[in-house]
């Protein structure tokens, strides 16, 4: 990889961390274990770099001075045809991941659709668009799905997310309860129309709608997704077993997220 690219890896990386600790913590851990295996991570490096970068954008995190919707079109253009421009960070970063991702075709695909996931977030938060129960799983279990994926596959794993559909659907729940606030000042709902429809209802004339986790028809939501994850994370705890008889490395990388998981669901 070109000397200014794993810089500007680096100092994307390192402005991640300086707006969230949980930023800060994989900071730590991306450049930590890089330090004794620094060609070895670079797929994670890059990979990580430019998703974050793509997703900070398509949240609102960082301001793009254009269209969102043009600037996704063009990264999946981009991203598709293996051809970059390079002329902004976000195209630089999206190239040597491409070519990282030579020897393994499924990663790239994964890539395109987190894309795609990452974009679509983008347009609901703009839109302020609802979604029914079915879609909004399906579409965090998609996010989700790809995520585990391409995590697995820069870590050099054979393991996919196919074998761990618990821990995916978990990993789901946390992000919707653990970001569930800020979600919801960004303009992205994550709790079905229907709730936030029977919220509007029982809202006094006059009175604006609250959503929040507080809210009695969003907590009974919520709390019926709470016993989901319990079943999700039970099955994710047999599903991980199986895969440290066939992958102990993938196990215990997996593992990590599974007791992070548990720690949340138990609070």
């Amino acid at each position: 990889m070109k000397r200014g690219v794993e810089w500007l890896c680096f100092t994307e990386c390192l402005r991640f961390a300086r707006r969230h600790r949980r930023y800060f913590g994989i900071f730590l851990v991306l450049y930590g274990r890089s330090l004794l295996r620094w060609r070895k991570m670079r797929a994670a490096r890059v990979g990580y770099a430019f998703l974050q970068l793509f997703d900070d954008y398509m949240d609102g995190d960082r301001t793009w001075d254009g269209s969102l919707d043009a600037l996704a079109a063009r990264m999946q253009a981009e991203w598709d045809s293996g051809v970059f421009a390079g002329d902004i960070p976000l195209s630089q970063l999206g190239e040597v991941f491409w070519k990282e991702l030579e020897a393994t075709p499924e990663g790239r695909t994964d890539v395109y659709a987190l894309l795609q996931a990452m974009h679509f977030d983008s347009q609901r938060r703009v839109q302020r668009l609802l979604l029914d129960e079915k879609t909004l799983h399906a579409h965090l279990h998609r996010t989700f799905y790809h995520s585990v994926d391409i995590l697995l596959v820069v870590s050099g794993l054979q393991t996919r997310a196919r074998e761990v559909p618990g821990l995916v659907k978990a990993l789901a729940w946390c992000s919707v309860v653990r970001d569930f606030e800020d979600d919801v000042k960004a303009g992205i709902v994550n709790v079905p129309q229907k709730v936030v429809e029977a919220v509007r209802a029982h809202a006094g004339a006059g009175e604006e709608a609250s959503i929040t986790m507080q809210t009695p028809d969003v907590a009974a939501w919520l709390k019926e997704e709470h016993e989901r994850v319990k079943e999700h994370l039970t099955q994710s705890r047999a599903e991980l077993a199986e895969v440290s008889v066939r992958e102990p490395e993938a196990a215990k990388l997996l593992g990590v997220f599974q007791r992070s998981v548990e720690s949340y669901a138990s609070r």
